[in-house]
This record gives structure tokens, sequence and C-alpha cells, in this order.
């Protein structure tokens, strides 16, 4: 069996991708999202 451990996205509304992973391919969510800057990253 495999399993999708972790998945990174850029979406343009957040609250309907999730809704989008969880009705389409019962993905479920685990973790809060969060955002961050690349800008700022070092």
């Amino acid at each position: 069996m495999t399993a999708i451990i972790h998945i990174g996205l850029a979406v343009p509304d957040l609250d309907a991708a999730i809704k989008w992973y969880e009705q389409v391919l019962g993905f479920r969510l685990l973790a809060v999202p969060f955002s961050f800057d690349a800008g700022e990253e070092k």
C-alpha cells in the first residue's frame, strides 16, 4: 500500500481547494494550513 504523507500547493482559494481534495480524492486535513513569504527564506 502506498500513502500520500504530505502535499504542498499554492492555490487562489484555500478553503475551496481543501473542500475539493476532501470530497473528490478523500484526503483528510491533518494540520492547519500556513503561509510564508519565500522572499524571507534564507
